[in-house]
């Protein structure tokens, strides 16, 4: 069973985001190394009105960045 638990380790929250964007990028457009998504980026979004923060758990799991990048492989295509 996938549960959405709000987030207690923000940074960790952060550093998977910008690790499973990175991961899609550098597949798909190969490592220019430059960050992705910067954390100020990340920092605004989390600050926006009515923003929310989940965690994803599976079997009472958080599912890090590959589960995330998966995620994003199936909207992104």
């Amino acid at each position: 069973m996938i549960e959405l638990v709000p987030t207690l380790d923000r940074e960790n929250f952060i550093m998977n985001i910008q690790a499973a964007f990175k991961k899609a990028v550098v597949e798909e457009f190969g490592d220019d190394g430059k960050e992705v998504i910067p954390r100020e980026d990340v920092e605004k979004s989390f600050a926006a009105e009515g923003a929310e923060i989940f965690d994803i758990v599976s079997g009472g799991v958080i599912v890090g960045e590959d589960d995330v990048y998966l995620a994003l492989e199936k909207v992104m295509g």
